[in-house]
């Protein structure tokens, strides 16, 4: 019994790591590359757990867009990732921008 508990905690904690805001249309493992490209950036400290997404130019908070809305794009779409400097960041996004902006450009149209 203890096992099966230790396992069940491991499973919802593996399973949160990969935020499903973040996953794309794709199957296997090109389903989490955006994830784990912001799970990277959280590691090392250049953004926060709850950034803002900004896809095509248009702005996605966290906690509000991207808990509504999934994304509707595969990795193939993704034409380049950048990820906003801290004070650049705050000076086009407010103080919403210390939490991080995340600059996705994609392919589609």
């Amino acid at each position: 019994m203890k096992k099966i508990t230790i396992l069940f905690i491991v499973v919802i904690l593996f399973t949160g790591c990969a935020d499903k805001r973040y996953l794309l249309t794709d199957q296997g493992k090109n389903k989490y590359f955006l994830a784990e490209t912001i799970r990277k950036q959280r590691k090392n400290g250049v953004i926060s757990s709850t950034p803002i997404l900004v896809i095509d130019g248009v702005p996605h908070r966290y906690n509000v867009e991207l808990k509504k809305h999934q994304l509707t794009f595969a990795k193939r779409n993704i034409k380049r990732i950048d990820i906003l400097k801290k004070d650049k960041a705050i000076s086009i996004y407010g103080t919403e921008g210390k939490k991080g902006v995340i600059l996705v450009s994609t392919r589609r149209k």
